[in-house]
Parts: C-alpha cells; structure tokens; sequence
C-alpha cells in the first residue's frame, strides 16, 4: 500500500486539549504513530474541536510526546465552545476546511457522534471515507432514551450508507448494524479495540489478593449489584473513576472492605492493574471495553457478565470467568468461584489471547488492509 495522507474527524466536543487532560492522549495517538512508524501513513491531519489545540500540539512536539507528521486543524475562535457553537461548527467544518481536506487522500471518523462532518467533507472531495467507531451509539441511547435513539438510529443510517468502508469493534455490532439498516455484510468489517502490549503486560510484581474495577461510575456498570456482590464479604474491591453515580455509589456502601479510590490517568492505569489478582467488569452492556483488556494483558484474572462486549473477550473457564447473569447474586458466585479457579492457567490463556487479537501491532496491520481496499 501505498503511505497515504488520512484526515481523522474528532467525536463532536472533543479537542486535544481534552485528551491531554484527560490522560488520554497517549492511549489514542498510539494507532497513528504507529502507522506513521510503518509507512502506511505519510501525514495525519486531526480536525478537533478546541481553540487551543495548535498551540498545544506545539507544545506536545516540543516535549516529543507528539509525532512531527500529526497535524492539528482547530475549531476557529469565532465559534463559541458552547453546544450550539460546536454544533453549527460540525457542519461548517469541511467547507471551511475545504483546501486542506482536498490535499489529503481519505478521511476516517473516531466515533459516529459528529461523523456528519466527515460526510460532508466526503461530498465536498469525493475521497474516501472509511467510517470507524469503538462502539455502536444507538444501541448504548437504547437503554436511555428512546428519542436520542431514534434521532441517532436515523444519522447513523444515512453515514453509514455514504461510507466507502466502515469497521466497528465487535461482531455484535457488525449484526445489529446490518441488521438494523440493511447493510451488507461485506461493507462493515470487525476491528477489535486495541492496547499497548508493551505498556500493558505482567510485570511480575507482588500483586494484593483484592478485586479491581477501572472505569466510568454510571449506571452502565451496574456497580450497585458490583457493591451488594461484595457487601459482607471477606475480600476486598477498589473501585477506581468518576461519574454521575459516584456520590450515591459512595452514599450507599458502608462496607469497609469496599473503597473508592477517585480517577486515575491512562498512564497511571498499567501500574494499578499490576498492583492486583483481580479485575473485574460488571456491566449491563459494553463496546469493546478497553480496560479489561488491559487488565488481562497485565495479568490480572478477568472476571465479568455475560453480556455483549464482554463475552466476546472472556470465554469462560478458558481465559476468564463469566458470572451466569448481571444480578449480584450470580456475580457474589462468580467471585466465590474465582477463589477456586485455576487462576494460573487462565491468566496466562487471557495475556495469549490479547498477543494474539488486540494488540497495537496486530491491529495496526489489520487496519492498513481495510484501508487499502478504498
């Protein structure tokens, strides 16, 4: 294939300077420095979201945590960073972008949310748009509201039909897309989330005989059942993140053998998984959840619901174990079960299992393939 020059459109909202602040900012450039690294790419042009984001980049660049062939295309200071500003700027991205747009060769989404833009910038060039996203957004507004869903259900409808290509991180998306919208099957491939296996990985450190959960406090993660599973028991979980169930989380325990240990950064994430025998994910629904990989490249045993995105990374008894539903009855089961697992065995079929189908590398050379069919 050859090196080619991609425009990647940010999820509508985001800007650089959320993702250095936020601590995401290593974890999400990994994918294209990687691809600069092998030649596929030549130059990487990020339309964000943000007033500030080229002084940043600078910024980034100048302390060598910015590959020199990422370029940042900022939301103009004339717009607002209000909803509405932000909102009008989607759609008047790709015209006032069009010169820089017409230089590159294909242009690709991070998420559906905003994607629009990436269409009309499409349209506008007549290159190819390849259409990625790390999970499927009407189906996460299904389980909260019905009128989002039907607002999205029909964006995503529309996006998907102008794309030359689209891939999404799990086989139950690609079902629910083709399904849903009439898609051929060919047109939506399955690339799986990825992670830094040389970040991610067992250290060989002296690790504490608790429970881990890393990740969003809502309602998602079912962490009340999570909370009752644990209530009374002998063993101890850390609960690790933010979000708007937080105070009612903390409100409610009064185990002192449960703790909530407040957000950590990406880059803190590796050493907190290491520090642990235990990870455990007990949510209603997921993507393709990220941080459970992570814990089962650093050697944790992965414990979770048999719900979609988490069991098509746990397969149970042979790389993790699966509670028998979301309730905390079955998961206060899955964890007495884990006490008598074979844990050796399973951890060290769970790190094969990320070498083999979630790792940056691997990953990265399936990506070049998609895009060398546009």
């Amino acid at each position: 294939m050859k090196s080619k020059k991609l425009g990647l459109f940010f999820t509508r909202n985001i800007s650089l300077e959320v993702w250095r602040d936020k601590g995401l900012l290593d974890r999400e450039k990994l994918i294209y420095e990687e691809h600069l690294k092998k030649g596929t790419l030549s130059e990487v042009t990020w339309f964000t979201y943000g007033h500030n984001d080229s002084e940043i980049a600078k910024e980034l660049k100048l302390e060598g945590r910015l590959h020199p062939s990422i370029n940042i295309v900022p939301m103009p200071k004339y717009f607002p960073e209000s909803k509405l500003g932000i909102l009008i700027y989607s759609f008047l991205m790709s015209f006032i972008n069009f010169e820089r747009l017409s230089k590159l060769d294909f242009f690709k989404t991070n998420q559906m949310d905003g994607a629009w833009a990436a269409v009309i910038a499409k349209l506008l060039t007549q290159k190819p748009l390849a259409i990625r996203t790390g999970f499927t957004l009407s189906l996460f507004l299904l389980k909260k509201s019905r009128l989002n869903f039907s607002i999205i259900s029909l964006v995503e409808k529309y996006i998907y039909q102008f794309s030359d290509l689209a891939y999404v991180s799990s086989e139950a998306d690609k079902e629910y897309l083709t399904e849903r919208y009439g898609l051929s099957m060919n047109h939506i491939k399955v690339l799986h989330n990825y992670i830094d296996t040389e970040l991610f990985f067992d250290k060989g450190l002296e690790r504490k005989d608790a429970y881990v959960f890393i990740g969003r406090l809502n309602a998602q993660k079912n962490l009340f059942a999570l909370l009752e599973a644990f209530k009374g028991s002998p063993h101890k979980l850390d609960l690790y993140g933010d979000g708007d169930q937080k105070k009612e989380l903390e409100n409610t325990n009064n185990s002192e053998n449960i703790s909530f240990k407040g957000r950590i950064s990406n880059d803190q994430v590796a050493e907190v998984l290491n520090s642990y025998k235990y990870y455990i994910l007990p949510s209603f629904y997921e993507g393709m959840p990220k941080t459970l990989l992570e814990g089962m490249a650093s050697g944790c045993l992965a414990l979770g619901t048999p719900v979609v995105g988490i069991n098509e990374v746990i397969r149970h008894n042979h790389n993790g174990l699966l509670a028998a539903s979301t309730s905390a009855e079955d998961i206060k089961a899955l964890i007495k079960l884990s006490r008598t697992s074979d844990a050796s065995s399973l951890i060290e079929a769970s790190k094969n299992t990320i070498d083999k189908e979630f790792s940056l590398k691997g990953i990265s050379n399936l990506e070049a393939q998609l895009w060398a069919t546009l």
